[in-house]
């Protein structure tokens, strides 16, 4: 297969992250979540039988919503009841631009990375990965709506990113883009209270002016 080239000159091996961890299903989500905090990923890959043939993933995202937040108890339910389904792949000659629109069309934000010849997984790329590196492929690609419609802001509203606010530094798989910020949804209210008030505080100044 004949690959793309783009802009940057990137492809997804110079962006993913060269670590790939997984765990038998029939483990507990407990000791899935002590991998994720050892070796600092952001997801662990899931497999029934063969450690070779990964069946599914577990995020930080799907812990706290479907254990935590669920009051289950972490050392009884196992990962496989956990993990989402199926893994969605690319390969690690592909480019950036080759791979957008499978986070998008899938609803993901990782991706296995595998080697292109022997199709091993070697690898996982995030779409934190290439906000780091490549922003503009974030707007371009995946905010635009699948209709082909014209982007609106309900649209930037509606999509989330996981990873670390850049305000309070806590992870939330519910970032959004506030004047270049990744901000979760607490960070991102105080900062439109605080717009708010600034706004009113400066039609409060050219009233008492008038």
């Amino acid at each position: 297969m004949k690959l793309n080239t783009n802009e940057y000159g990137l492809q997804v091996k110079d962006v993913m992250t060269q670590k790939v961890i997984s765990i038998n299903g029939n483990r507990p989500v407990a000791v899935a979540a002590k991998l994720i905090v050892r070796y600092n990923i952001g997801s662990i890959f899931v497999f029934e039988n063969d450690p070779m043939e990964l069946t599914g993933i577990i995020t930080k995202g799907d812990i706290i919503s479907r254990v935590v937040a669920e009051a289950l108890d972490p050392g009884i339910i196992t990962c496989k009841e956990v993990a989402s389904k199926p893994i969605y792949d690319c390969y690690a000659d592909e480019t950036l631009e080759d791979i957008m629109d499978r986070f998008s069309d899938h609803d993901v934000e990782r991706l296995l990375v595998r080697d292109s010849s022997s199709d091993r997984a070697i690898g996982v790329i995030s779409v934190n990965d290439i906000i780091r590196v490549a922003p503009e492929l974030i707007t371009t690609k995946m905010l635009l709506p699948k209709q082909e419609e014209t982007p609106s802001f309900e649209v930037q509203e509606n999509f989330y990113i996981s990873g670390y606010c850049d305000d309070c530094k806590n992870y939330s798989d519910k970032l959004t883009d506030v004047g270049g910020y990744l901000l979760c949804p607490n960070c991102r209210q105080m900062s439109e209270e605080y717009m708010e008030r600034e706004v009113a505080y400066k039609e409060e100044q050219l009233t008492e002016e008038d």
